[in-house]
């Protein structure tokens, strides 16, 4: 049976395509249509998904969409208004009005739906509750068979926050919190008054908070208690997207885009960092108070936030904590197929999850026919792995270039930048490598599974790279390009039988140098996804500073070898 998930309407919009309980096909838009974060009807991944499982639309059963119609949030935001939640004001009354006309002409209600899919007869397509998706495709990246389920964002239509336990196969809301009561509004309001894209930029704070100290409080906008958490939505939001007088009355003017960052902007990052991993870390408390289980999962966009994954690793208030590599909105794909599956009659469930290189991929001689068409010096390795692997300890940075695609905003080994962790410019020769794209999110060790416990305190598994962990003293003057200022890092994990490719590298690296870890980044330019094809490699390859591109079997080298 086929089943098919799509989230799209709002950013990240995505497709996933299941046949029974195994995925497919699963990609975000912006990856085939270059606009990051893009949130529009997602037509271009849904025809590569049906092209790469070679079916005729008809075959697909049922479709699930991870957003209830538009009114839902329309109505709740007028709610807020006259709740006082929200204040009112000029704008936000205009807002709601504009985006009631504007659910009028809803892209994903049924028939539109239908039709973009190319089906020519009806089928069920399901309107589902954006934070139940969250949870449904969070919940399915573990095999436990009880569980909790933590889900955390800006909101869905009326959610910020809600807490679900998985039991004898089914999925049960237990608590929620409503919009603006949001975790995800706090860390993205925050985000802008500290210079940066708000829902976009958020790791930049997480970044900065690793160079601050203990000095400004949050209190005014986030109190966190022993299992709960209250934000002053109202104060955050002001009168308009851009009112951040809350938060300037607190802290001072805000700081312009581009402008010098002082030490300010540092403690208010660490207070901000502080607060929401404190709030989540209660939340964990809850979640395993309310369901029993001591398993949890995390989806949410503040499920990205690896040092707050990590806090709630250490603390022990969990046995196990479970972070899918898509856990922003993309995700809830995932989680709108297993709506559709479960509505079918099926399980609700996918196998075992091994790997997420779930989007698309170029054949070898579809590498080498843009390459010979780019007119490029290029050349055939017999091991990939190897030459990579000799040109890193060389110091050179490497595009890597290899199978098909990762599912989600993190390279894991498919589509990425790597470097010499032994460098202490570490994450500094990122940036320098892709000179034109500016900061990036923060990269992070790659390590052989089995040495992963030589170098980072308590890090076992990690194969998605969700969570932090502290570098091991002794290790640390063998990688300090990893380190970030907290003494911290976000680990992968490489097995060599889920990524026999990408574990080859690094054990070829490790014969060399002595230290089995790389550094990784993804594959992008500024303001652009992770490139997919081999055309978006070649084109961030030469328009960078990265020395090598090894792609597929084939070495592109601006230097001599």
């Amino acid at each position: 049976m086929w089943t098919l998930g799509i989230n799209g309407g709002s950013h990240d919009a995505s497709v996933c395509l299941l046949r029974d309980d195994e995925v497919v096909f699963a990609t975000a838009e912006e990856r085939l249509s270059r606009v990051e974060h893009d949130g529009g009807f997602p037509v271009r991944a849904l025809r590569a998904a049906i092209a790469y499982a070679s079916i005729d639309p008809d075959e697909i059963a049922a479709i699930g969409v991870s957003r209830p119609p538009p009114l839902v949030a329309v109505g709740h935001d007028l709610l807020a208004l006259l709740r006082g939640s929200v204040r009112p004001s000029r704008w936000w009354l205009m807002d709601a009005a504009a985006r009631l006309v504007r659910s009028r002409r809803d892209s994903a209600s049924g028939p539109d739906t239908m039709a973009a899919v190319g089906l020519s007869s009806p089928r069920p397509v399901l309107r589902l509750g954006h934070h139940y998706c969250h949870a449904l495709g969070a919940a399915a990246m573990s095999e436990a068979p009880e569980l909790a389920v933590l889900v955390a964002d800006g909101r869905g239509s009326r959610t910020a926050t809600s807490l679900w336990v998985r039991r004898h196969g089914h999925l049960q809301l237990l608590e929620r919190r409503l919009f603006p009561d949001s975790l995800g509004l706090f860390y993205a309001r925050v985000t802008q008054y500290l210079g940066f894209t708000p829902f976009s930029e958020e790791w930049r704070v997480m970044d900065l908070a690793a160079q601050g100290e203990r000095g400004c409080s949050m209190e005014p906008f986030l109190l966190v208690g022993e299992d709960d958490y209250l934000v002053d939505g109202a104060r955050l939001l002001g009168r308009h997207p851009h009112d951040l007088s809350g938060l300037e009355r607190a802290f001072g003017p805000a700081r312009r885009p581009g402008a010098p960052i002082e030490d300010l902007h540092r403690d208010v990052a660490f207070a901000a960092q502080e607060a929401v991993e404190s709030a989540l870390l209660a939340l964990a408390r809850r979640a395993v108070a309310v369901s029993g289980c001591r398993t949890l999962a995390l989806a949410g966009g503040l499920a990205l936030n690896g040092k707050a994954c990590g806090r709630i690793a250490e603390s022990h208030v969990v046995d196990r904590i479970v972070v899918p590599p898509a856990a922003a909105d993309e995700g809830t794909a995932l989680g709108a197929a297993l709506a559709a599956q479960l509505a079918m009659g099926g399980r609700g469930r996918i196998g075992s999850v091994d790997r997420v290189d779930w989007g698309r991929e170029e054949s070898e001689a579809a590498v080498e026919a843009t390459l010979a068409g780019c007119r490029l010096a290029y050349r055939r390795v017999d091991d990939p792995a190897a030459a990579a692997a000799h040109r890193l300890a060389r110091g050179w940075s490497v595009g890597w270039f290899q199978g098909r695609s990762e599912f989600g905003p993190r390279a894991l080994g498919q589509r990425s930048i790597l470097l010499d962790p032994r460098d202490p410019a570490g994450g500094n020769r990122v940036d320098g490598a892709l000179r034109e794209r500016g900061p990036w999110p923060p990269f992070l060790p790659s390590v052989l599974r089995e040495r992963a416990a030589e170098f980072f305190e308590g890090c076992e598994e990690a194969p998605f790279g969700t969570t932090a962990y502290r570098v091991r003293q002794e290790a640390a003057v063998r990688i300090p390009g990893v380190i970030q200022a907290d003494g911290t890092t976000t680990v992968q994990t490489v097995d060599r039988a889920r990524s026999p490719l990408y574990w080859r590298l690094i054990d070829c690296f490790g014969r060399i140098t002595g230290v089995p870890v790389v550094l990784n980044a993804p594959f992008g330019l500024k303001g652009e996804p992770v490139a997919d094809s081999g055309r978006d490699a070649l084109r961030t390859f030469f328009t960078s500073g990265l020395d090598s591109l090894v792609i597929g079997p084939f070495c592109v080298d601006k230097r001599g070898a």
